[in-house]
């Protein structure tokens, strides 16, 4: 089986005037990427991080096309500006993360917690946000555009919009 390298931010201190210069690495897959991972700017497309612990981590522009994330715990995590069209998120924990100006479309967010997240300026044309808890989520610009609402409904049928169709039906 042909191993798939991964995109990884290494941080290099230099001097107590420059704090820390960052690139990408290619590594491969058993590279350790942990909570304090800085993944700005870098292609992890396809990767599969279904299940870790990524609090906090710095995905800011970063390439996440087609990401597993499944059941990751992403909370306070920085998504600004990153690609993570056609990613599974579902059942994540992306409290209080930073997803302004993310491409969000065709992501599969069911279930997910997204309780303080901040949505502002995304892109979340034909996202799946059924069963997802969504409490004090800032979803200021947002165009509701062929989306699942939370309580399952499509936005498309509801007026281009899910603001009032937030609260998850009843299992």
């Amino acid at each position: 089986m042909k191993s798939k390298n991964l995109s990884l931010i290494i941080i290099i201190p230099f001097s107590i005037l420059v704090l820390a210069t960052i690139q990408c690495a290619r590594v491969s897959p058993t590279s350790k990427v942990d909570e304090t991972s800085q993944l700005v700017g870098c292609d992890l497309t396809d990767a599969d991080l279904g299940g870790v612990s990524l609090r906090h981590a710095n995905f800011n522009g970063a390439i996440l096309r087609s990401t597993n994330f499944r059941e990751a715990n992403l909370s306070g995590a920085i998504f600004y500006s990153a690609i993570l069209s056609g990613s599974d998120l579902s059942s994540a924990n992306l409290y209080g993360s930073d997803l302004r100006c993310a491409d969000l479309s065709d992501c599969n967010l069911s279930g997910t917690d997204l309780t303080e997240a901040d949505f502002s300026g995304a892109n979340i044309k034909g996202a799946n946000f059924k069963n997802a808890i969504m409490k004090n989520t800032n979803l200021s610009t947002i165009v509701w555009n062929n989306v699942i609402c939370p309580d399952g409904t499509n936005s498309n049928e509801n007026g281009f919009s899910c603001e009032k169709n937030l609260k998850p039906k009843n299992k």
